[in-house]
């Protein structure tokens, strides 16, 4: 050790003041203190972290916050995912995931739940964790409630989107006899070349909310997001898919007939493969796009009926799911 000293002293790295020091064991080896990563979700100066937008969040009930992330030491294949401590405070959508390219780049979407609170949510990089506080609120300005996204078809003459999208807005303002809203809110599509969209009808005030019904118009296959607004600063916004798909409620408005010696649930099936062979439905196929249930055949006066569901919710070839009727020839 002495000798170390002597060495360090006569090259000028040691001072009277010991403005530079080691420790030193048995094997004169010397120890290494790692800085270990500080857990406060304030601190984003830390060597490791998630960027600015790591930080304490106020989230309204049902309201969705789209949180992107950014992690300071990317590492490709890393595996990150975050979890609420109390989901009836909040959820979290898009909890987890593989960082294949090492961007470092993490988005997830927080929705607020119903209960008043707070909870912690952390979110953990490799062997990294770190955490950050989201208050739930109920809140009395004017808000809207969460709008899940949506999947629509291509409109035809045949094929029109049958159903709509509903949107609620809480503690609206009405008019002075306190029943009709006193501003209706606005909708507008990213992109008019995929989907149009409006309001059916004026909103009306209904269960201590303003209620909207957004129609979608498909134009071609793609996607865009809508946007709802109230007032100028009071919005939400969701995403349409619009796909290529055949929705069945438009059987609603055809009139299928069978031939009176295929009144049974597989001359049903035969009848509806012809009448759906369009939109790609095929006797090896049904089985994996569609189930019928609840089958009632025509019976005297009385028309027949049957459940038609899909099978398939992501990549199938039909869209939701219709009650049925049909009649026989003459």
């Amino acid at each position: 050790m002495k000798k170390i000293l002597n060495f360090l002293a006569a090259t000028g790295l040691v001072t009277t003041s010991g403005s530079v020091a080691f420790a030193c064991n048995k094997n004169n080896s010397v120890n290494k203190v790692e800085e270990k990563p500080n857990n406060d979700s304030n601190q984003n100066n830390d060597p490791l972290n998630f960027g600015k937008n790591f930080k304490d969040q106020k989230i309204r009930f049902r309201e969705k916050i789209e949180l992107s992330l950014n992690f300071s030491k990317p590492k490709k294949g890393a595996y990150w995912y975050a979890k609420s401590q109390d989901n009836s405070v909040v959820q979290i959508q898009n909890d987890s995931s593989v960082d294949y390219n090492g961007t470092g780049k993490l988005a997830m979407t927080l929705i607020g739940g119903e209960t008043e609170g707070e909870t912690t949510i952390e979110v953990t990089y490799g062997s990294f964790t770190k955490s950050f506080k989201v208050t739930s609120y109920k809140g009395s300005t004017p808000y809207f409630d969460m709008i899940e996204d949506f999947e629509a078809v291509v409109d035809t003459q045949i094929n029109k989107n049958t159903k709509g999208k509903k949107v609620f807005l809480n503690n609206p303002k009405l008019k002075e006899n306190g029943e009709n809203p006193d501003k209706q809110f606005r909708v507008k599509s990213s992109d008019e070349t995929i989907v149009r969209v409006n309001f059916e009808k004026a909103q009306i005030y209904k269960d201590e909310k303003q209620e909207g019904l957004i129609n979608f118009i498909g134009l071609k296959k793609g996607e865009a997001i809508i946007t709802v607004t109230y007032e100028d600063n009071i919005s939400t916004s969701f995403k349409v898919i619009v796909s290529e798909k055949f929705d069945l409620n438009n059987l609603e408005n055809w009139r299928l007939e069978i031939d009176p010696n295929l009144n049974n649930l597989e001359g049903f099936k035969a009848a509806l493969i012809d009448y759906l062979k369009d939109f790609g439905l095929t006797k090896a196929n049904f089985n994996d796009e569609l189930r019928l249930a609840d089958f009632k055949k025509v019976e005297y006066i009385f028309k027949g009926s049957v459940w038609i569901y899909t099978n398939k919710k992501d990549n199938g070839k039909f869209l939701y799911d219709v009650h049925m009727y049909f009649y026989l020839k003459n």
